[in-house]
């Protein structure tokens, strides 16, 4: 069997996989971002999803060849040797070491995949191709229980954001100068006097919010002393842009706590969702109405990414039954979310952190949605609700689901025709 020449060798570079060495000719090497593009019905617009890094790819090409006394481990090896310990290795499959010719030593190295080349006009070597990808988990898939943490972190996120703006920008007025720049003013009397009805019309909406939904008894009254705390102080809060952020925080952690169930909670805060709607815009271009303008665009800011973001929060919670009551709630929150960032009212900051949150949500939800059913269409004779649950699961179980996706007023009459069940 003709063996490799030197001269040969000194083209190539070593390589090596789990011990098994082979010659590299070319290496290549893949990386960038795991991303998701979503689309949007009737519009031109798209937005790309960052997943996160997508850990580099390499591909290693070259040849397998005899290996001289001195090369390698385990001493000299005729092709057939090399080759057999090299597709050995290739084959065994778990992560090992690749000793790459060109970026060294690494660590949890798979081979996905090889391609093997040989010829009668190559005797004694082969070319090979081979795509290694890194392993850095144990293969376990991550628990629905690692994306709710996700979810809470890019709450607490936009809450972090959103205090600070109404600290720094809460009374921050500014007057346009002759040249187009802007200076720094004072306090105007009826910018205060609005500031204090801002704060006295977030109140009402809380109540408004929070009121028609049965609470949690041990919460009531400290919730009910909390916001009548608020009007008594409104004029010093107004003053204090720093104890103002503390507040407006405070009342809506507070909110979030008074109800048993997630579900209870997000619809307070969807209640919560047209908060500045009723604004009246400030159109004159005077200090006085830029900052007028800048302290309800604060506020708002403050109250709607915070019910949005708690909002979020609670979706994550929500045990849904179905996929339909998942892109119910989804639809919800998107549509709120693209009414916020329209509004203008946030500040960058704010609005990043809680395009993050939503994003980070979207993936719960479809990582949810895998799990549960769909609402599907099912042709029937006239029955009863349990006896159609038996015939469709095998029990009866689901017989009162049934009759609550229908609207049906007599569970024993199930009228013949289309009826809404749970895909299996």
């Amino acid at each position: 069997m003709a063996e490799v020449q030197d001269d040969y060798l000194d083209f190539l570079q070593a390589a090596e996989y789990d011990g098994a060495f082979f010659y590299a000719e070319r290496a290549t090497t893949r990386g960038g971002r795991k991303t998701v593009i979503h689309g949007f019905v009737n519009s031109d617009r798209q937005l790309v999803e960052d997943l996160g890094l997508n850990p580099d790819a390499f591909t290693l090409s070259g040849t397998v060849a005899a290996i001289p006394s001195g090369v390698g481990r385990g001493g000299a090896k005729t092709y057939p040797q090399a080759k057999a310990a090299l597709l050995a290795k290739l084959r065994a499959g778990g992560p090992s070491v690749l000793i790459h010719p060109f970026t060294g030593r690494l660590e949890n190295i798979v081979a996905l995949d090889w391609t093997l080349d040989e010829d009668f006009k190559r005797v004694g070597k082969a070319g090979i191709s081979i795509r290694f990808a890194l392993s850095d988990t144990d293969g376990v898939p991550k628990e629905t229980s690692s994306v709710i943490n996700n979810v809470e972190a890019a709450f607490e996120a936009v809450e972090a954001a959103a205090r600070l703006n109404v600290v720094e920008n809460f009374f921050k007025g500014v007057e346009r100068l002759a040249d187009g720049g802007l200076k720094q003013v004072g306090r105007f009397t009826q910018t205060f006097e609005d500031g204090v009805a801002k704060v006295n019309n977030f109140v009402e909406k809380v109540v408004a919010a929070t009121d028609p939904l049965t609470k949690l008894s041990d919460q009531i009254d400290g919730f009910a002393a909390q916001l009548n705390e608020i009007l008594i102080d409104v004029f010093s809060l107004v003053d204090n842009p720093a104890a103002l952020s503390d507040e407006i925080f405070a009342v809506m952690n507070s909110a979030n706590a008074l109800y048993a169930t997630p579900e209870a909670t997000f619809a307070a805060m969807a209640g919560l969702f047209d908060f500045g709607d009723d604004d009246v815009p400030t159109v004159a271009p005077t200090a006085a109405a830029i900052q007028r303008q800048t302290n309800r665009d604060v506020i708002n800011a403050a109250v709607l990414s915070s019910s949005l973001s708690l909002a979020y929060f609670n979706a994550s919670l929500i045990d849904f039954e179905t996929t339909d009551a998942v892109d119910e709630a989804a639809e919800v929150l998107e549509a709120q979310f693209q009414k916020v960032v329209a509004g203008r009212s946030l500040d960058l900051a704010t609005e990043n952190a809680l395009s993050d949150m939503r994003n980070t949500t979207i993936r719960f939800f479809d990582d949810v949605k895998t799990t549960k059913p769909d609402i599907v269409d099912f042709l029937t004779h006239q029955t009863a609700a349990r006896v159609l649950s038996y015939a469709h699961y095998g029990t009866t179980d689901f017989g009162d689901i049934i009759v609550g996706l229908n609207s049906l007023r007599d569970p024993a009459n199930v009228p013949a025709g289309i009826v809404k069940i749970l895909s299996r």
